[in-house]
């Protein structure tokens, strides 16, 4: 008999103590939920972040969302539950039902469950576990790994003597001087302007050099300074010293604020992206030259997958003068051997570059290589030397022009002149195809594109330069056969090719 109630009150225990919660929390499970709970913050902090687009350093807007988050995170799940995620999870709740919490002396007392089972305590641990990795993972990639706390190694780069040659070419960009690429395996390289309004009050956006496909691409950008920045020298120290203040660090963000909104344009940069992020200082050290005058700035390079499934890489060099004033060579390539030899040859041409606090330099030097280009290797007579020669000076002349206008962009005799050599290269590449038994060209087939963008864009940029010059009808002339099929000579357009003097000289008539 006794037996008997003796099992049945062990029975009874057991029952009531699978759902009551007698027991006052423990300090081990207040300390368990606590922890949940902080790592939900943390975690809902962080995409927060990355939602509302604010910077992970400190400001202003970072404050507030470290404020507001943990407040609506327990006020709203107290207000509506009565207990947070991390209690629930840890099985805890106040005393009594919801809405009567309080002890009889007033204060509120958490409570735990009488009787755990070995597998809800499992649970609670994997979930705990599950929430700590999200939150570990949230952190390294939105801060840990973001450029804007990345450790800024030196780089060294070796300085190459600008030197003229089949392969490269000597002319401005902007603020620096240095060797450009003419050809890139074997093949001329075409220069290109991409519209933006801009011209005569402000440099053009950027020159495209397209080295392989759209997917190699070398992008020159115009001059793209930040406001409210301090000198180079302070940048300088701010990204090797890898400091953590607040003047550091906002410093940074200002310098790559752009740069990272166009990378997340282009491609997917989230925090969960799984993207490889590289950041450096790189100067050029060249004995001969001053500290002053070394190219030198930030490289910060991009590498992921697209959206798409392509794997692709981004590297921007991001060159300071003495002054201050930023541009940008940007370098688009794939993971490949080919994008290997296009980053070699944007390095070497940073190598070779020489900043200038001002545009006098630039201007004095094309003005001079303009006027040495060879006008008879071009043009569309069926006697002048291969469409392979005649392509590879038109290249160069249309990279001279470019660089003209980079240091001089409301020269309206560069615009106008890029347009008639792209037409020349159209009609040129019309009249090789007409040719008996020719082989059809695809180096040159490939470049109509190129031409016609060039046409527009100068016919835009001239526009905008000096509305009132008849030339412009000359221009507009030439989009418009442009947009049809090349005939191999041109049709109610009068651009003929100019004198050498008249490719430098202000002051260009008609012909």
């Amino acid at each position: 008999m006794d037996q008997e109630s003796n099992q049945s009150r062990s029975s009874i225990l057991h029952i009531r103590g699978v759902g009551s919660f007698n027991k006052a929390a423990t300090l081990q499970y207040r300390i368990l939920s606590i922890g949940f709970d902080t790592l939900c913050i943390l975690a809902v902090a962080i995409v927060g972040l990355e939602l509302i687009k604010i910077p992970p350093i400190p400001c202003f807007a970072t404050l507030a969302l470290i404020i507001s988050v943990p407040f609506l995170y327990v006020f709203l799940q107290k207000r509506f539950f009565g207990t947070t995620i991390g209690e629930r999870i840890w099985h805890l709740k106040k005393q009594g039902a919801v809405g009567s919490a309080m002890s009889t002396d007033g204060t509120v007392v958490l409570r735990q469950r009488d009787h755990l089972e070995f597998f809800e305590k499992l649970n609670s641990i994997f979930l705990t576990a599950i929430t700590c990795a999200i939150a570990i993972l949230a952190v390294r990639f939105e801060i840990v790994k973001n450029p804007l706390w990345l450790h800024a190694p030196s780089w060294n780069i070796e300085a190459s003597i600008p030197q003229a040659s089949d392969q490269w070419q000597i002319m401005p960009i902007f603020y620096h001087l240095g060797t450009l690429p003419i050809y890139f395996q074997n093949k001329p390289i075409l220069y290109s302007l991409t519209y933006k309004y801009g011209p005569p009050k402000k440099f053009i956006g950027q020159m495209v050099l397209t080295l392989k496909d759209p997917s190699t691409q070398l992008i020159i950008e115009g001059p793209k300074t930040p406001d409210n920045i301090g000198t180079r020298e302070e940048i300088k120290s701010c990204f090797l010293q890898n400091s953590a203040s607040f003047s550091c660090l906002n410093e940074r963000y200002r310098i790559l604020k752009r740069h990272l909104e166009e990378l997340e344009n282009d491609h997917f940069t989230g925090p969960f992206s799984n993207n490889f992020w590289h950041i450096s200082w790189f100067q050029v050290t060249n004995p001969s030259l001053t500290e002053e005058d070394q190219a030198q700035g930030v490289y910060l390079m991009a590498s992921g997958r697209k959206i798409e499934g392509d794997q692709w890489i981004q590297d921007r060099f991001i060159l300071m003068n003495a002054n201050g004033t930023q541009q940008t060579i940007i370098l688009n390539r794939e993971p490949n051997s080919v994008g290997s030899q296009a980053f070699e040859l944007a390095t070497q041409t940073v190598s070779s570059l020489r900043g200038f606090r001002s545009l006098d330099a630039g201007k004095a030097w094309v003005n001079r290589e303009l006027e040495s280009v060879n006008l008879n290797l071009v043009g569309t007579n069926p006697d002048l030397p291969s469409s392979a020669v005649r392509l590879a000076e038109l290249a160069k002349i249309q990279s001279l022009l470019i660089a003209k206008i980079s240091v001089e962009p409301g020269s309206f005799d560069s615009y106008y002149h890029l347009a008639g050599t792209s037409l020349i290269l159209l009609n040129l590449h019309a009249l090789q195809q007409k040719a008996p038994g020719s082989i059809p060209d695809q180096t040159i087939t490939s470049y109509e594109t190129n031409a016609r963008e060039n046409i527009l864009a100068s016919y835009l940029f001239a526009r905008d330069v000096l509305p009132t010059d008849p030339r412009n009808t000359q221009i507009e002339k030439m989009v418009v056969e442009a947009k049809g099929e090349p005939k191999g000579e041109s049709k109610g357009v009068e651009y003929q090719l100019p004198s050498v003097q008249s490719l430098t000289g202000p002051n260009l008539q008609s012909n």
